[in-house]
């Protein structure tokens, strides 16, 4: 399962999606997590009934940092 991704303005956010067409459900990680850590739902029977999205929050691994944000505010937002 690779990434996709949005490019905003200031930042790149990267998002899964799996090849469902039903309801759309959106999935938001925690803490220490990622959108990648859904795989299972993501590529599962539950993937295929639903149009699933789980997205890499801002300051995750995957997603870059605004370039507005000072460096030691994304520190801080790893520590959460």
């Amino acid at each position: 399962m690779q990434p996709k991704t949005i490019q905003l303005p200031s930042q790149k956010i990267a998002y899964y999606e799996s090849a469902g067409t039903g309801s759309p459900v959106m999935l938001i990680h925690g803490n220490s997590a990622s959108g990648g850590s859904f795989r299972h739902q993501i590529e599962n029977e539950f993937g295929r009934k639903h149009r699933v999205v789980a997205m890499d929050l801002p300051a995750t691994v995957t997603a870059t940092p605004p370039e507005t944000w000072p460096r030691t505010a994304c520190l801080a937002m790893h520590r959460w």
